[in-house]
């Protein structure tokens, strides 16, 4: 509750961090154990689901000593080695809270929140809650969950598009049929002037529009032209030929350099000053604090 509270703070928990996982994923990545129920339910739903998507399983220990160190490097490295992963999927099945404890340390939570690939948590069962699903960008109840977050059913998305296509050709040919029965019902003079209105009515819509580009257009060049003018009046005020026209000069030293300052200089130094007609060479004589 302490690491939770201190980690709040800090903003990891935040709705505003959290990124948006693919509607298509074309690659999946688990960090898990390569042992465990979990692994093989997450790759099984996968593969029934979303046949195209690949699956980068990268193994690491979910228990024990040394167990949250090895789940925040995977993260790492499927970051760092495999940036192209549209969703990362780290968790493990059930078990008691000693089990799980490995996901409720700082160095897993500050790795997920780094991660730039989209993070879904999957630890343990429904009930079961850890700083890693705080941290997480989705926390699924179940790593069968968290498989079918990652990645859409394409039997369903099949099924979904046959029923569209079947909708629109029936309502084409309704729209066909509607088309066919005012050409009967319509003599060739209606059904001229009909098709004039349309034209007439297109016609209108288009000077509109042009209408609408033209002052578009306008009020366009007029803001560029201001800028513009802006632009050459300030690059005319900082231009040094008009500072020099004022009687100013720009003094450099012997190796080219402009002088800002008498930090700059020093008894004896030859200096070369550039006014509006010309140059002077000179040699300082003495150096004068003000």
């Amino acid at each position: 509750e302490t690491l939770k509270r201190k980690l709040e703070q800090e903003g990891l928990f935040r709705q505003e961090h959290k990124k948006l996982i693919p509607a298509f994923a074309r690659k999946v990545a688990v960090v898990t154990s390569d042992t465990g129920a979990a692994v093989r339910d997450i790759i099984k739903i996968i593969k029934e689901r979303s046949p195209f998507t690949d699956i980068l399983l990268y193994p690491c220990r979910v228990q024990g000593e040394g167990a949250a160190e090895e789940i925040a490097e995977a993260i790492r490295r499927v970051n760092e080695r495999f940036p192209e992963t549209d969703v990362l999927i780290t968790g493990r099945g059930g078990g008691s809270m000693e089990e799980l404890w490995a996901f409720n340390e700082e160095v897993v939570a500050r790795s997920i929140f780094a991660s730039e690939i989209p993070v879904i948590s999957a630890v343990g069962h429904e009930t079961d809650f850890t700083i890693a699903d705080f941290a997480a960008d989705r926390r699924a109840a179940t790593p069968t969950e968290a498989a079918q977050m990652a990645v859409p059913d394409v039997n369903l998305i099949k099924q979904r598009l046959e029923k569209g296509k079947t909708d629109l050709r029936e309502n084409l040919r309704q729209k066909m049929q509607l088309a066919e029965l005012r050409m009967e019902r319509s003599s060739p003079g209606e059904m001229r002037k009909a098709l004039e209105s349309r034209l007439d009515r297109a016609a209108i819509n288009i000077e509109e529009q042009m209408r609408n580009l033209l002052f578009y257009c306008r009020n366009r060049l007029e803001v560029l032209n201001r800028k513009t003018e802006a632009y050459k009046t300030a690059l005319e005020t900082q231009n040094p030929a008009e500072i020099m026209e004022r009687g100013y000069g720009l003094i450099l030293n012997g190796e080219g350099n402009v002088v800002t300052g008498i930090a700059d200089l020093s008894q004896g130094d030859s200096l070369a000053v550039l006014m509006k007609d010309g140059q002077a060479d000179c040699t300082v004589n003495a150096v004068l604090k003000r």
